[in-house]
């Protein structure tokens, strides 16, 4: 007796919507009594995929975010006093531009790390993920407040 062959995922996904109220992802058209892997709407492809229950994006963008912020402050506020040394031929003194050269140098390689590692982040618990946000965000703000504290 040869082995049952499993369901396609058409088949599956037409059981799965043949008699529930299940909107389209794309357009939010009625898929009730779906007769192909096509919404009947909008024609666009349709898939059965497992998911995560927390998908754990939030933390994830907010570890992101709070290193853009430093990132972003710490190389523009470096790039304007690159631009205004080059023409007024003045500038701070180097010390004074320390913090904002270490801001760069640990936010850029931080946000590196953190968006190639987010499969392995996304898999940490909640607390753990939570912790690493506010990580990011003390590396992404503790650099410019410290420049802004030592700037005469």
């Amino acid at each position: 007796m040869p082995a049952p062959t499993p369901p396609t995922n058409t088949d599956f996904l037409r059981r799965l919507v043949a008699d529930r109220d299940v909107p389209c992802p794309a357009c939010r058209c009625n898929l009730r009594n779906l007769a192909s892997d096509r919404c009947p709407h909008c024609h666009i492809p349709l898939a059965v995929r497992v998911g995560l229950v927390e998908p754990a994006w939030a933390t994830f963008l907010s570890a992101l975010v709070g290193l853009s912020i430093g990132l972003g402050f710490c190389g523009l506020l470096l790039l304007l006093v690159a631009i205004s040394t080059l023409f007024s031929r003045m500038g701070p003194p180097l010390r004074d531009l320390v913090p904002l050269f270490l801001g760069v140098l640990t936010a850029a390689p931080a946000m590196l790390l953190l968006i190639l590692r987010r499969p392995r982040f996304i898999a940490l618990d909640r607390a753990h993920r939570r912790l690493i946000a506010v990580i990011a965000w003390c590396v992404g703000l503790g650099f410019p407040i410290l420049f802004l504290a030592l700037v005469e």
